[in-house]
């Protein structure tokens, strides 16, 4: 199972995952296996999940465009 996280920096995360870090972040993202994906406000004041291939590629899409390889730990 592959997990990607995107997270601020000095957040906590499980160590089996691969972690992209952002600052000053609009919303929080987690896909996994590229089919199923959550994604909230950094409050976590909204939230939603999905298993809907389109928009878990959306989301996946929107990830490696925004975040520059460099940005991945």
């Amino acid at each position: 199972m592959t997990v990607k996280v995107v997270a601020e920096p000095n957040t906590k995360v499980p160590d089996d995952v691969e972690v992209v870090r952002k600052r000053d972040m609009v919303a929080i993202d987690v896909i996994v296996d590229s089919e199923q994906a959550l994604l909230s406000s950094p409050d976590l004041s909204i939230c939603g999940y999905t298993d809907n291939p389109f928009l878990v590629a959306h989301f996946e899409y929107f990830l490696n465009y925004s975040t520059p390889s460099n940005d991945v730990v």
